[in-house]
């Protein structure tokens, strides 16, 4: 862990989206507010995709469940949780050597939460507090070392000399001065003995001299230590000398290393030799992460100018379209944070943007004094942007009117809103209800619109805002006056639900009808909105809402209503009658149809939408109807065709293909490349190369810049060879990868691998097929070189009956790939010619690879297999040969499968003096055989033999051989046991304080003792079980005994099931958790997120390409398995693969019109702060916006979008302390 002294931000401040969090991540107030700042400086619409209210509830809720379940996980599970969690941050600390202080208060904040650390977590912890914060200045960092130092010791963690040393390195880091005798005297007070490390710093000249005399060559750090030294003096001829030596020896410095000069230079008063020292840099690998540590650290030293001369001599990256991506912004960060003059950041942001370093740098700049809450010098940075002429928007004052609310200055405020005005931005409806109206004195309203008058406001503008914050206020009579003296046109849409709780609050009827009637007869006109809108009937919709659909009052509102002649359309009735149904009376239907009439357009929301299903969820059968339904109208069937032709060519149904092409053709229907695929496809799979081939033309003519699937590519490839085209199946496969790469999962690719190289094995040639695997394996990658995918390398040779080639390409490939294909094949070919040479070579090979007892237990079984038993039972009498029952049970497995019952009556007889043996179950699988084949005679011999070795049978094997017998007619020859109720006697009670007391070992010798009783857990005490060995770790056997519950059917509850699924994904365990799927039922696969679990195996497994080139196969298939919280750990762990995910993000979009991966990647660009793509996918799919709200919210419950709640909270709190109107 020692990479963990370079560390950088790992801990996000939203929870890992795996339903189940392995550490307390504590949101920071501040963090959190300046992620929601610098979107709103940044948004344009500044407008999340889900209501507000709705989402607050659910993560309240999520955020409860999840602190229970973290309340109920021991010590220990924590303590190991923040090890991994370390562990983690310890491998991305090697990106960018640098970590947040968050990540550090979050790991602290956890300590504190256990009660408890241990020594290591402890060291690295005050590890990180020194440099490698850059960001932090030292006189911070200093203090939250010694805040962490003190609770340390304060929790009683044991200590010993590396952390003084710790403690002491962090001290020199942060240039804390401290005292060295009180230092020394606490560790000797703590019985702790200190390192005696002298320096001689006057004779450390002469340390290349000492280091030669002792034969030792000085190297980089040696070097690096001397110039240093010298930087600090400032002593310039004395480094080149030293530089000039250091190259003599062919030592060269990191780039690291120079700048750690460089920075030793400026902050010691010797920047005039910095241009000297920067010639020395190379720029190698690493170097922007290493020069924005030292940029980050010389700002913090009030060397800002040489941090841009550094920034300056950074490499720039390249946007998609070829222009330089904006450098800097960490820069100007990191000068706001550390309150640099405005006068000096704005003169370096006009440089950057004059040299064209950083077209927005101005707004840059401004978007962190907001960020930071420099509000004093906001107003500065704004007004820069003003004179540059960079549109000023309304949001970037919300932070200063948050600001000045809290220091209650009204006048304050009044000058920013007349700032405002003259920047042509005036404030908008939502600056006004949001962050200025609650700040100030509105009980005179007359005063409040006067003020706003001279400052140059309309009244319209002013009374809407004002209208709504005093029915939010429950002032719903002066707010009735306020209309009257000021009869402006009022937004009826934002007014209506707040007009109808502030209704049900204070029951004044009149004052809010009076508002309703001016809303009605004024409403506000807005371009989007039709004529005749019922507002009536929305604020009774409204009303109904805030009341629950309880309908006590409601007769009384319409009563007074009807009186007052207010009208509502027929629409909005039908829905309150659907709404109340049961409360429903005479009086009130009376009432309704009174009110209805025809002049009105219905309300907004009154259109409750029937659920017709879509096309897209039509089975084949309902599609045809649908198409004859649309044919006999005279209706466009080119959609339903084309989802017809999709569904025909999955079910392999030519013929009905082939009808629809001709009909889509008819209609001069223009086909996409990815149709043409999805046919040819269909072909390929029919053996129709003509036609496959035709259609593989039709799209590289259509389309040259369309990708294939490779999968198809290859089945393509394979059927060219099956009818010996090889040479053509080869060019193919090449300009298939030359042009477009592999996408696809390597695991999804290997069986389509394994086919075309079997393919060309079947044809006898081993230089083909040589070639063909150097070309799909080694050059292209298509798949990794598993056994399956090397089998063929073999197969040629002993197809052909070449054993001595065969063997030599068994040693190359166990060499080189640690893989040993074909092995059984070729030990019972070598046992066939007793070929005892080769035969030992392959065996050493095989255990270099698998170990010499797994060898052995292999030869073993394939001596049986070939009829030698005799040297079978040699081979397992070898000395110090112990039973591996697992192993043993697997052959078993596999003879049962196969109908091997002789090699299985074999294998039971050679092991029978194995050491350590299960016999029970060898005869257990034996009986099973000769059930399989029923045979009575033999199974009976098998109880007859069980008495003679005198194996005591199980009650499951007396039970088995019982049933089988009576099944047979035959007398049984011994006492059944009887199944004892699991529920009966102290047993259940007793096993439960197994698991109460965390004795997992006794718990499953309670279970043994049940299954040799020919019982079982119930599913209740396996769960406990199951629960109690994860919280050992003891992993493997969890997922057994869960296995098993699978196989019968049952299930645990779904919080142990997400339990055991969150460890398996955090061992990378990607195919145990595949394997499940075909075992659980759909419905607790949703439950479970199951897919989500999955997708965090691929990425803990380093397999994330091979998830998302499945995700990207049959999008209607995958849609439905989209693990949209998964596929938010694959943006955060892996941002290189943005450009993958964001292509297949469209083609949901587009293709599925599935909008959940989209609406994941705005959460993805939300979260790291990027905004301005953030904004591009809201403003793409504003149309689509229902569309998008809807799956969002479906994640937010489903658990696969947890935020933290208090980052939600603090969204709010900083719009007024109010949730969004919009």
């Amino acid at each position: 862990m020692a990479s963990l002294l370079r560390s950088r931000h790992v801990f996000n401040l939203v929870t890992r989206i795996s339903g189940i969090r392995s550490i307390n991540y504590r949101a920071n107030f501040g963090d959190i507010k300046r992620c929601f700042y610098e979107y709103l400086v940044k948004s344009e619409a500044c407008n999340p995709f889900w209501n507000t209210n709705r989402f607050l509830a659910t993560l309240g809720r999520l955020q409860h469940e999840t602190t229970t379940e973290e309340e109920r996980l021991s010590p220990q599970a924590r303590l190991h949780s923040l090890d991994k969690a370390l562990y983690r941050l310890d491998l991305d600390v090697r990106k960018l050597g640098r970590i947040a202080r968050k990540d550090v208060e979050d790991i602290f904040a956890e300590i504190k939460h256990i009660g408890t650390s241990s020594s290591t977590q402890s060291l690295l912890l005050i590890r990180c507090c020194g440099s490698l914060l850059p960001d932090e200045l030292p006189e911070a960092r200093t203090e939250l070392v010694n805040e962490i130092w003190n609770k340390l010791i304060e929790l009683d963690c044991q200590m010993d000399v590396s952390h003084y040393n710790a403690l002491l390195k962090v001290y020199l880091e942060n240039e804390y001065m401290f005292s060295p005798t009180d230092f020394l005297t606490t560790m000797e007070n703590k019985g702790i003995q200190p390192n005696r490390v002298r320096n001689d710093m006057e004779n450390a000249k002469n340390i290349l001299e000492v280091m030669r005399n002792a034969q030792l060559e000085p190297g980089c750090d040696t070097y690096c230590a001397l110039l240093c030294g010298y930087a600090e003096k400032g002593l310039i001829d004395e480094m080149k000398n030293i530089f000039q030596e250091a190259e003599n020896n062919d030592v060269y410095l990191m780039d690291k290393d120079i700048l750690d000069i460089v920075y030793t230079l400026a902050v010691n008063g010797h920047s005039m030799y910095v241009d000297e020292v920067l010639g020395k840099i190379r720029k190698l690998a690493g170097y922007n992460q290493d020069c924005i540590n030292i940029i980050l650290k010389l700002v913090n030293n009030k060397q800002e100018d040489v941090g841009y001369k550094l920034l300056k001599t950074m490499p720039r990256t390249s946007l998609p379209d070829g222009n330089l991506a904006p450098a800097g912004n960490f820069f100007i960060r990191q000068m706001v944070r550390c309150e640099v003059a405005p006068s000096k950041i704005l003169d370096i942001c006009k440089d950057m943007k004059k040299s064209g370093l950083n077209e927005t740098s101005v707004l840059k700049a401004t978007e962190n004094t907001l960020v930071y809450q420099k509000t004093d010098h906001a107003l500065q940075f704004i007004d820069e942007l003003h004179k540059e002429e960079i549109p000023v928007r309304c949001h970037y004052f919300w932070p200063i009117f948050i600001a000045l609310s809290r220091q209650k200055d009204e006048n304050a405020i009044y000058s920013v809103l007349k700032k405002m005005i003259e920047y042509g931005c005036p404030a908008n409806y939502e600056t006004l209800t949001d962050y200025v109206l609650p700040s100030l004195n509105i009980s005179d309203t007359n005063i409040v619109v006067e003020k706003m008058k001279e400052l140059g406001m309309t009244v319209g503008s002013v009374i809407n805002p004002l209208i709504y914050i005093l029915l939010e206020k429950n002032e719903t009579s002066q707010a009735a006056v306020s209309i009257e003296q000021y009869p402006v046109r009022l937004n009826a849409i934002l007014l209506t639900k707040v007009l109808a709780t502030s209704c049900k609050n204070t029951g004044d009827l009149e004052s809010t009808l009076k508002i309703l009637r001016h809303l009605t007869d004024n409403p506000e006109r807005l371009a989007d909105t039709v004529q005749n809108v019922d507002w009536c009937g929305q604020f009774l919709l409204d009303y109904l809402s805030v009341c629950k659909n309880s309908t006590d009052t409601l007769e009384n509102v319409l009563s007074r209503m009807a009186e007052k002649d207010m009208k509502i359309s027929h629409n909005t009735v039908d829905v309150i009658l659907n709404r109340i149904k049961d409360g429903v009376n005479d009086n009130i239907t009376t009432l309704l149809e009174q009110m209805a009439t025809s002049s009105l357009q219905g309300a907004p929301d009154d259109i409750e939408s029937t659920s017709f299903a879509h096309p897209r969820e039509m089975n084949v059968e309902e599609l045809e109807n649908h198409l004859l339904e649309l044919k006999s109208k005279g209706m466009n069937t080119r959609g339903v065709l084309r989802r017809l032709l999709l569904l025909h060519c999955r079910k392999k149904n030519v013929d009905r293909v082939q009808q629809i092409i001709t009909e889509l053709e008819e209609e001069n229907f223009s086909f996409t490349p990815a149709m043409y695929a999805q046919i040819m496809e269909l072909h390929i799979t029919n053996k129709n190369l003509e036609e496959a081939l035709k259609y593989k033309k039709i799209i590289d003519e259509t389309d040259k810049t369309f990708a294939i699937d490779s999968h198809k590519i290859l089945n393509l490839a394979t059927l060219l060879i099956e009818r010996n085209h090889y040479q053509e199946a080869l060019e193919m496969i090449k300009n298939h990868y030359s042009n477009f790469g592999v996408k696809e999962s390597k695991d999804f690719l290997q069986r389509n691998v394994w086919r075309l190289l079997t393919a060309v094995a079947n044809t006898g040639n081993v230089d083909h097929t040589r070639e063909l695997f150097h070309t799909v394996v080694t050059e292209c990658a298509f798949t990794t070189p598993t056994n399956m995918v090397l089998g063929p390398l073999m197969k040629v040779h002993i197809d052909n009956d070449n054993l001595p080639a065969a063997v030599e390409e068994f040693k190359e490939i166990a060499k080189r790939y640690q893989q040993t294909p074909w092995k059984g094949e070729l030990f019972r070919k070598l046992i066939h010619l007793e070929d005892t040479e080769s035969l030992q070579k392959v065996m050493d090979l095989s255990s270099e690879v698998h170990g010499e007892m797994n060898t052995l237990y292999d030869l073993a079984c394939c001596f049986i297999e070939c009829g030698r038993v005799k040297q079978a039972k040699k081979i397992l009498e070898t000395p110090g040969l112990r039973a591996r029952n697992r192993r043993l049970e697997s052959f078993c497995e596999r003879y049962l499968q196969q109908n091997m019952i002789t090699e299985l009556e074999d294998l039971v007889n050679i092991t029978r003096d194995l050491f350590d043996i299960d016999r029970d179950q060898m005869y257990y699988y034996l009986l099973c055989g000769y059930a399989k084949v029923n045979d009575v005679k033999k199974a009976l011999a098998v109880w007859t033999a069980m008495q003679d070795e005198n194996v005591q049978p199980r009650a499951k094997t007396l039970r088995f051989l019982a049933e089988f017998l009576q099944k047979n007619g035959e007398e049984v020859p011994f006492v059944i046991p009887e199944p004892q109720s699991e529920e009966s006697g102290s047993g259940k009670m007793n096993f439960m304080e197994y698991i109460k007391a965390e004795d997992v070992d006794k718990a499953l010798e309670f279970k043994r003792s049940m299954e040799d009783r020919g019982e079982k857990l119930n599913l209740m005490m396996s769960t406990a079980l199951i629960e109690a060995l994860l919280r050992k770790d003891r992993l493997l056997e969890a997922t057994n005994i869960s296995q098993d519950l699978f196989r019968h059917q049952m299930f645990p509850k779904s919080q142990v099931l997400k339990f055991l699924l969150n460890r398996l994904a955090r061992a990378g365990d990607v195919e145990t958790i595949k394997n499940m799927r075909s075992v659980l039922p759909s419905s607790v696969l949703k439950l479970v997120s199951f897919d989500n679990f999955l997708a965090n195996a691929y990425i803990n497994s380093d397999r994330t390409k091979e998830l998302l080139a499945e995700l990207g196969q049959d999008l209607s298939e995958s849609k439905n398995r989209f693990p949209s919280g998964g596929i938010l750990g694959v943006m955060k762990k892996h941002p290189e693969l943005e450009n993958e995910i964001v292509e297949l993000t469209e083609k949901y979009a587009n293709q599925e019109q599935f909008f959940i991966p989209k609406n994941m990647l705005w959460v993805h660009y939300f979260l790291e702060e990027e905004y301005d793509k953030a904004n591009q996918i809201f403003q793409k799919y504003r149309n689509d916006r229902r569309e998008v709200v809807k799956p969002c919210k479906k994640c937010v419950e489903r658990k696969e979008l947890v935020f933290n709640l208090e980052k939600l909270k603090m969204m709010v709190f900083l719009k007024g302390g109010k949730l969004s109107k919009k």
